[in-house]
């Protein structure tokens, strides 16, 4: 069971929402666990921290006094935060990283003639928007928009899954420096970007308790609001605008 407002759009019934506010509790508190594992020193190695965090998740559910099952969206956004903190921390994780992109570089072929005087390599291809990544002066906006032409240029050779992995996993080192450079430290962004997805399910916990009340009125659009505005990993910038807002909201919220 995710968090998945369109299925709470018109009369959800007591056990959605109950389900709904089990699986906004255990994000809230799997991102509060991050937000506290930030305060102190990640371990230096990448994988110590994809053990530990696979460690906060795992224990999340025992913390609660209801049971709950840890939705596949919340897994698999841990194992690319994992990624993305291992790498900021660690240097030769980056090996790690080449290693998983390499079984769809592999099924690329090396050449395909394309007339009498011309030929294309989709290798080339993906090597040459690897080194664009690290040695170019590209902007996240650039990147972006030239990995969305190679993922479907690649569509002729793989499937759109195993070019969506492979273009993600190419422009996970590139992403990982534009982190650095605006955060300064893998504790420094872990603290906000945790800070910030605690926060906005901590609303949602409070619309759905409301709504287990019987103030339904509205809450799908709430929902929407509240989710819309969760930070993306790696993906722009990470905000923590309307915090404030969202605490303000709460307490007039639970108050009234």
């Amino acid at each position: 069971m995710t968090l998945n407002s369109e299925r709470l759009r018109s009369n959800p019934s007591e056990e959605d929402l109950r389900k709904a506010l089990n699986v906004a509790t255990a994000g809230r508190m799997a991102f509060s666990a991050l937000e506290s594992t930030s305060i102190r020193d990640l371990p230096e190695r990448g994988e110590e921290i994809e053990e530990l965090l696979s460690e906060i998740l795992r224990k999340t559910p025992e913390l609660l006094p209801f049971p709950v099952e840890v939705p596949e969206e919340l897994e698999g956004e841990f194992r690319e935060l994992s990624r993305v903190l291992a790498l900021m921390k660690d240097p030769s994780y980056l090996d790690k990283i080449e290693a998983q992109a390499l079984p769809f570089v592999e099924k690329l072929p090396e050449g395909k003639r394309l007339g009498l005087f011309r030929r294309e390599s989709p290798r080339k291809r993906v090597e040459d928007f690897a080194v664009l990544l690290t040695e170019g002066n590209l902007s996240e906006e650039e990147a972006e928009k030239k990995a969305g032409e190679l993922k479907d240029y690649l569509k002729s050779y793989l499937s759109g899954e195993e070019a969506e992995k492979l273009v993600g996993t190419l422009l996970l080192p590139f992403r990982v420096k534009k982190l650095g450079e605006r955060y300064g430290s893998a504790e420094g962004f872990l603290f906000e970007y945790a800070h910030a997805r605690a926060s906005r399910y901590l609303l949602a916990e409070a619309y759905l308790f409301e709504a287990l009340k019987g103030e339904r009125e509205d809450l799908h659009d709430a929902l929407v609001r509240v989710l819309a505005g969760m930070p993306t990993l790696g993906r722009g910038r990470v905000s923590l605008k309307g915090v404030e807002r969202n605490r303000e909201a709460l307490k007039n919220l639970l108050s009234g």
